[in-house]
């Protein structure tokens, strides 16, 4: 049986067409009239069903998908399954594209400018039916309360004297009900796009390398921008916002952002955009996932504490705080001097971007190692970071005796074990592995 990939293309050429806003809106062929007795012409976006495929590759792709569409019609005229104004449909891992030829027109009718007017060219009708595309819903009562305090909360850190543009400010003491209204332009969450977007542009050169330093440390640990970028279209669509979080890839583009030297414009486009989409999905991701996407950006933010909502588990600060407070205050001081401010590992770094590692606001544990230590609160900071995100680490994983976080634990062990002898039980390290 033939496969299609020993079906033979012929040669061709793809002329790309440039709508009004400078993009490809569609392409089409020059080489086929021979082989099918007309050319082709494929819009880089859907032109039927009710799937806009704002998030499909489109402009970007515009050759490939001329190409990957003309393969695919060639199949199916090699088939036998061609015919004009027949759906032919393709599986897509979460669903279907449904292509359908029309009657050829002339390439004068349309606008196919590289061709003779009067050579037939054929419209390709495509649509998307993808099965996790959904509504366009409300925010829900129960996520309002919370979306709410996500707004005030980054409105409240704006600086004071920063000029803020008309068109991101908000009025985040009287958001209620009536200020998320689903046809706002970056979806019911525009309020919080508006409140993130503003925090970006009046962010100074560090704020913005901090980002930009951490969207590379997820990178580095194969969580790209871009992987996490995919997932949250994926979420938008079930959520009815793939119009919402286009235009915030639009924003993103558009933003005046302080950015330090030699920074690579396209990954900081990237990690704007995640975290403006983050914010137009907010009340529609779990906790793992607004982690995700706000991470790198408020990591940075409120640098050297951690961002709210970003606390370690009672738990992990408790066992933290019972295996330094039986240390003497000169082996407290030792430990301190020890790890010193340049002291960490980068796979602690990664994890801490994302995962709940920090102290709360106030908590006591930082005051008391400072007066047991006659040292600073920012010079005892470095140390607790580094235990809280290691044994947070160490809960999360169950235990496991074979994952990196062993690895990183037995390395603290080796570091720091003679001088805090607990630390083996606070990280609940089992046996060494064998190649450590």
């Amino acid at each position: 049986m033939t496969s299609i990939s020993d079906i033979p293309m012929p040669p061709y050429t793809v002329h790309l067409s440039d709508g009004s806003s400078g993009e490809v809106e569609f392409g089409y062929t020059e080489g086929l009239l021979d082989v099918l007795g007309h050319e082709l012409l494929v819009w880089t976006r859907p032109t039927d069903g009710i799937d806009p495929g704002l998030d499909w590759p489109g402009p970007k792709a515009g050759r490939r998908a001329v190409q990957n569409t003309c393969f695919r019609i060639f199949t199916a005229v090699e088939w036998g399954t061609f015919g004009y104004n027949t759906p032919l449909e393709f599986d897509l891992p979460n669903g279907t594209t449904v292509l359908t030829v029309r009657e050829p027109e002339t390439a004068e009718a349309v606008h196919a400018t590289a061709l003779a007017p009067h050579t037939p060219v054929a419209r390709v009708g495509w649509e998307l039916r993808r099965n996790d595309f959904g509504p366009l819903l409300p925010v829900s009562a129960a996520e309002l309360p919370g979306l709410i305090r996500k707004c005030r909360e980054v409105a409240d850190r704006l600086p004071w004297d920063a000029a803020v543009p008309h068109d991101l400010t908000i009025d985040a003491a009287s958001l209620g009900e009536d200020s998320f209204p689903v046809s706002d332009t970056y979806g019911p969450a525009s309020p919080l796009v508006r409140a993130v977007a503003a925090s970006l542009v009046t962010a100074d050169e560090v704020v913005v390398g901090g980002l930009l330093h951490n969207a590379y440390l997820l990178r580095d640990a194969g969580e790209s921008q871009h992987w996490f970028d995919s997932r949250l279209s994926t979420i938008a669509r079930g959520a009815g916002r793939s119009a919402a979080v286009s235009r915030c890839e639009e924003l993103a583009k558009s933003l005046s952002i302080a950015t330090p030297e030699d920074t690579n414009a396209e990954r900081l486009e990237m990690a704007v955009r995640v975290t403006l989409k983050t914010a137009a999905l907010h009340d529609r991701l779990d906790a793992a996932d607004r982690m995700r996407g706000y991470g790198p950006w408020e990591t940075s933010l409120h640098f050297p504490e951690r961002p709210p909502g970003q606390a370690a588990a009672e738990e992990t600060i408790a066992s933290v705080e019972a295996a330094l407070a039986a240390l003497s205050p000169a082996a407290l001081a030792e430990l301190v001097e020890r790890h010193g401010d340049e002291s960490g590992y980068e796979d602690l770094d990664i994890y801490a971007v994302t995962h709940r590692t920090g102290l709360p606001p106030g908590h006591r544990l930082l005051e008391g190692l400072s007066d047991r230590t006659g040292r600073h609160v920012e010079e005892v900071r470095p140390l607790t970071t580094t235990l809280l995100s290691a044994t947070a680490w160490r809960m999360e994983d169950g235990e496991s005796d074979d994952d990196t976080s062993a690895y990183v634990g037995w390395g603290l062990v080796d570091e720091y074990g003679d001088l805090l002898p607990s630390l083996e039980l606070l990280l609940r390290l089992g046996p060494r592995p064998e190649d450590y």
